[in-house]
């Protein structure tokens, strides 16, 4: 069940900045074909160089445009998974699979659940 897509992001957020889709290819430095096949869902990742541009594109600093995409976590003090960056990696990973923050925050708690266990001596 996948409930967001990067594809699905980045047309969020580059309607959301107000361009259209060959002012952010201008901006970004992609094509065009690229940003309009990633936006329909023909790409499902994306590489650290190709997010830096479309964050250039957009306007937004890198961090800002992984957080908003759902890869990085947003750094809050109500966080659980703020000081660990393993849980954090699998919360992102978890999201890039169609998982909502909350889901993702509901199976890492159970992680840590499962840890918190005696373990068995077998």
């Amino acid at each position: 069940m996948i409930t967001n897509t990067i594809g699905q992001s980045v047309k969020r957020l580059r309607i959301k900045s107000g361009i259209s889709l060959s002012k952010l290819a201008e901006k970004s430095d992609l094509s065009l074909a690229y940003i309009s096949k990633l936006e329909s869902g023909k790409y499902q990742t994306l590489t650290l160089t190709t997010s830096r541009a479309l964050a250039v594109g957009l306007g937004l600093t890198l961090k800002d445009f992984l957080e908003k995409i759902g890869f990085l976590e947003k750094q809050d003090k109500y966080n659980p998974l703020r000081q660990n960056s393993g849980l954090r990696l699998i919360a992102s990973a978890l999201r890039s699979h169609g998982y909502t923050d909350q889901q993702a925050r509901n199976i890492v708690s159970y992680a840590k659940f499962i840890k918190s266990q005696p373990k068995d001596r077998d």
